[in-house]
């Protein structure tokens, strides 16, 4: 069990000496993994350097085979994460490559090391029910009965991608990551590639017309993951798909999404009239700027209780200190920069560090947070470091499960 309670006492940041020495822990920890670094890339060259006999080829060309097929891998993602043509793997698994099939084995070997450490890295992502993701649920059900668009922003990083690839599966509904800014043609052939259309080509007008016949009378609902990042132009064609196969679309991103949603004023109104548009950042936001100095509501209005925090490290097999919670807890809930991913990424680079860690403690967290110091999550230690003392007062609320 994790060494854990449902209620806290107030925490207040560890004492300059304190912060000195998880700073000294963050300097010996990088020198640590650069020692390992070190070890592992002589061994690595090492190897490489022994020319391979055709039997480890043929061993490698197996195990290639085998790790695409269950791992459900196209050829051309190892060729764009290796460098190589699409054509070169695809005749090299089949042994009927005429270039160099020593570095190629070489090169594929080393891509599938990676790659299995970067899964092994993935701990189990069992959903976790937490409030946000019961609202996002809720307007997503809403959505789907009334068979409108929704938009939905909520932080990045705090699991709305999950959630959505659940519910597609759930619902029987399509997802569509927009990570890369589709412009409208490659939208709409990227929609059509998902519903089944094995062309992949095509004029926009064509593949849009494929996507109205094929969804025209099944209600299916249709989710559009990072929709931000989409282009203005694109808007236009999310709606034309919803008009023509009268189904339900559900757009989820950050804040920038309601720019395009909420378009009345000066003649407009067709985003905000067919959408249902649920922020959760707003009730949040309203919360902290009431009460006085962030007291009253903003305790009741977080992103993140202690027991969802708790209940989300538990399903990855992550014991925590009750002071590594409370710390956590906190960094979670921060403004703009609090969410799970972030903290998770900070527990885990803890073990990176540390592997034997059997349950991660408050100075452990500390150690992690200076060592990233550069990246996101050290900008979230210096907001956790600022407010602190401001939010003192507020600190048994944010921890009460």
């Amino acid at each position: 069990m994790n060494e854990q309670t449902d209620n806290f006492t107030p925490k207040t940041e560890p004492p300059a000496s304190a912060a000195v020495e998880a700073k000294a822990l963050a300097g010996e920890a990088m020198d640590r993994l650069a020692q390992k670094d070190r070890v592992l890339t002589e061994a690595t060259m090492a190897s490489k350097s022994k020319p391979l006999t055709d039997e480890q080829i043929f061993g490698i060309r197996q195990n290639a085979q085998d790790y695409l097929k269950k791992y459900k891998v196209a050829q051309n993602t190892v060729a764009a994460q290796t460098g190589l043509s699409a054509s070169s793997i695809s005749e090299w698994l089949c042994g009927r490559y005429l270039g160099n099939v020593e570095k190629v084995a070489h090169v594929v070997n080393d891509w599938m090391e990676r790659d299995a450490q970067r899964r092994a890295a993935r701990r189990n992502k069992d959903f976790i029910p937490t409030k946000m993701a019961e609202k996002i649920r809720s307007i997503v059900r809403l959505a789907d009965k009334r068979m409108m668009m929704a938009a939905i922003v909520a932080p990045s990083g705090c699991g709305k991608t999950y959630v959505a690839r659940v519910l597609a599966e759930e619902m029987r509904g399509v997802y569509l990551d927009c990570q890369i800014g589709l412009p409208p043609r490659e939208f709409v052939l990227s929609l059509a590639q998902e519903l089944g259309r094995e062309s992949c080509g095509g004029t926009r007008a064509a593949a849009h017309r494929w996507i109205v016949q094929a969804l025209a009378g099944t209600g299916r609902i249709i989710f559009l993951d990072e929709a931000h990042k989409l282009p203005i132009k694109t808007f236009d064609c999310v709606r034309a798909v919803h008009d023509g196969a009268h189904v339900p679309i559900v757009m989820l991103g950050t804040a920038e999404i309601l720019r395009f949603v909420n378009d009345r004023g000066q003649g407009r109104g067709q985003f905000s009239s067919r959408s249902i548009t649920c922020d959760l950042f707003e009730s949040v936001a309203a919360a902290r700027g009431g009460g006085g100095r962030r007291g009253g509501a903003a305790a009741q209005e977080r992103l993140f209780s202690a027991e969802e925090v708790r209940a989300f490290f538990d399903s990855k097999k992550i014991k925590l200190h009750r002071e590594a919670l409370e710390l956590l807890c906190h960094l979670a809930n921060l403004p703009d920069w609090g969410c799970l991913r972030l903290i998770e990424n900070v527990c885990e680079s803890v073990f990176d560090i540390k592997p034997d860690t059997a349950v991660v403690g408050r100075e452990d967290v500390m150690m992690a947070l200076h060592l990233l110091r550069n990246s996101d999550a050290g900008r979230m230690l210096r907001r956790a470091e600022d407010e602190d003392e401001a939010d003192a007062d507020v600190a048994p609320a944010a921890i009460v499960a």
